[in-house]
């Protein structure tokens, strides 16, 4: 929201999931965000990554290179 906000884009940031009536008073808004509570919390009470293991090469939707520290990790014979 910030980032958008900064670039000029009109962003309205709501602290409570909005309404269908509430959303369509904010129409002119190009981005619309709603507030959470995972910025105050601590890395511990967050879950561990579901997908790191899917997007670990992934970084800003650009494929990393590959690094010499990577290795492959062989599959488990059935």
């Amino acid at each position: 929201m910030e980032a958008a906000a900064f670039a000029g884009i009109e962003t309205v940031l709501f602290l409570a999931p909005p309404t269908p009536a509430r959303l369509r008073a904010f129409t002119r808004y190009r981005a619309i965000g709603v507030a959470g509570v995972a910025r105050a919390q601590s890395p511990a009470w967050m879950e561990p990554p579901a997908a790191r293991p899917c997007v670990a090469g992934v970084v800003h939707g650009r494929e990393r290179p590959p690094q010499a520290s990577q290795r492959r990790i062989p599959r488990k014979q059935a």
